[in-house]
């Protein structure tokens, strides 16, 4: 049987009423804390660990502090990788990734290492 209009609009009217939409973000809200918090400590801990990285490389593969951010940029594409990718399908993208990195000339030693944070063995 087809829906009247009136019938369709007081779906419509109990679906969006604002006192359920208030109650179901609330509900939700203790969810996406959690994990926006989980995922804050993560990305502080992956740039931390690169930030040592690049502190502790030499002459000659020592990085500028100016192009640090080019080295947070490639620990940030393998965290999101690594969070929708696993297995052999992640290390393949990861490569990809690490490869389209050095292509713009990034230091092939200071890739490497941070490719081991995510236990990734390149190249």
């Amino acid at each position: 049987m087809v829906k009247t209009g009136a019938d369709r609009k007081a779906k419509y009217t109990a679906k969006n009423d604002a006192d359920a939409l208030r109650i179901r973000a609330a509900a939700y809200k203790t969810v996406q804390d959690g994990k926006a918090g989980s995922a804050q400590e993560a990305i502080a801990t992956i740039q931390k660990d690169v930030r040592d990285i690049l502190d502790a490389l030499e002459s000659p593969n020592a990085i500028a502090p100016i192009f640090s951010v080019a080295y947070q940029a490639v620990g940030m594409k393998l965290y999101g990788l690594s969070n929708r990718f696993a297995g052999p399908v992640f290390l393949a993208q990861a490569n990809i990734e690490l490869d389209r990195f050095a292509a713009m000339g990034l230091n092939v030693a200071a890739l490497t290492a941070i490719a081991e944070l995510f236990s990734v063995t390149y190249p």
